[in-house]
């Protein structure tokens, strides 16, 4: 079956983790499925039958949902726990992978981190099985709990930060964007996230004038290890120099990077990549004075640009993938690092092999993206056999 039930094919294939995943990505395949985004359902990973039942409500094939815990009950933030349940299940996940996951698709997972659920994905090294079957590229959106959240949820996302950035060192094709939490709304939360961040992201992979889509991907890919996202929206009537920087700076505010003075930002990041979701004429048309204002308001000498066409919208969205550390002491006031500093404050001592200054500390060297890497040997001949 193809997407939406007929003979298309799929863009993506959609991989909820935990609660958290589970209602954003609902969230987000309505969405897909009312503006005609090729996204479907891959597998799912969950530890409670309520969210099981909201997932099948939308279409998924109850037999692509994992219950971690059997028992529908979650896991009580309790990532031990947690791994021993997803240790009894890896045969099963690895199957379900096989069976429904296409590996010329790319895929989407939505996950949190300081769960029993999400937290013990992470620790579990399950993501070693979607890397191994997927050819295209492997898209993390991971959510971190907002700066509010309770003791036990801080002190998960430290074992969470140490295994997701050695994941992103680990794997060529996995590519992880981070997202604080703005807000204790969670409905609100849910629909910024999937407006602002996922969607113009998706829509970057659809084919148009700028570049190619395999080149996105392959950049992207390759490119993005740990990303902080900013965003903007801009009015499309009477677009002026002044309009575009002010675009620029509100994304340099954006919650997402969470600074409070626009001068923190600069030199802040290592390299910006830039996808800007607009008809196609207007991309064209000011996609310099994007690329101008992102350099001068970020202070960085490196930005990439994608467009993201969609045409018949009136507001243009600017979603920004923040990567590398600058200045360190500008960088580690980011809503990221602020979160890792308190997770980290939970122990007396930090656990063995985690250097927390080399979170989101990954560079990008001159030249580095010409060349797409390649899916290790391994996981291609894997995809061979299942495919």
């Amino acid at each position: 079956m193809g997407f939406g039930g007929g003979d298309r094919k799929a863009d993506f294939q959609l991989i909820p983790v935990g609660t958290g995943g589970t209602n954003i990505s609902v969230e987000l395949y309505e969405h897909c499925k009312a503006q005609g985004i090729a996204l479907d359902w891959g597998i799912a990973l969950v530890s409670q039958e309520e969210d099981a039942k909201k997932l099948r409500e939308k279409e998924m094939d109850g037999d692509r949902i994992v219950l971690v815990n059997p028992r529908g009950e979650g896991l009580r933030r309790d990532i031990e726990f947690g791994c021993e349940k997803f240790k009894e299940k890896r045969k099963e996940i690895e199957d379900k992978v096989s069976k429904y996951l296409q590996g010329d698709t790319i895929f989407i997972i939505i996950s949190g981190e300081g769960g029993g659920t999400s937290g013990a994905f992470w620790k579990s090294n399950i993501i070693e099985i979607f890397s191994h079957a997927c050819t295209e590229g492997v898209y993390c959106f991971i959510i971190v709990s907002h700066e509010d959240a309770d003791e036990r949820i801080t002190a998960n996302e430290k074992e969470g930060f140490k295994e997701i950035n050695r994941i992103s060192m680990e794997y060529d094709n996995v590519c992880s964007t981070m997202i604080v939490n703005p807000s204790n709304d969670f409905d609100e939360c849910n629909k910024i996230i999937v407006n602002e961040i996922i969607l113009p992201f998706l829509r970057c992979f659809r084919p148009d004038p700028i570049a190619e889509q395999g080149l996105k991907k392959d950049f992207l890919r390759k490119n993005v290890k740990l990303a902080v996202p900013a965003t903007s929206s801009l009015r499309l009537n009477n677009v002026d120099k002044e309009k575009i920087r002010r675009l620029v700076e509100r994304a340099a505010m954006s919650r997402f990077i969470g600074l409070q003075k626009i001068n923190e930002v600069k030199g802040c990041f290592n390299y910006i990549i830039s996808i800007f979701q607009a008809p196609r004429n207007e991309i064209v048309s000011i996609r310099s004075k994007i690329e101008e204002k992102i350099r001068e308001v970020f202070d960085v000498k490196r930005v990439k640009f994608f467009g993201a066409p969609e045409e018949g919208i009136r507001e243009a969205t600017l979603l920004l993938l923040c990567l590398g550390q600058g200045d360190y002491d500008k960088h580690r006031k980011i809503s990221v690092m602020r979160r890792i500093e308190k997770s980290l404050e939970m122990d007396d001592e930090e656990p063995d092999g985690f250097d927390p200054d080399k979170i989101l500390n990954w560079k990008i060297k001159e030249g580095e993206y010409e060349e797409s890497r390649e899916v290790i040997e391994s996981g291609i001949e894997r995809v061979r056999r299942r495919f």
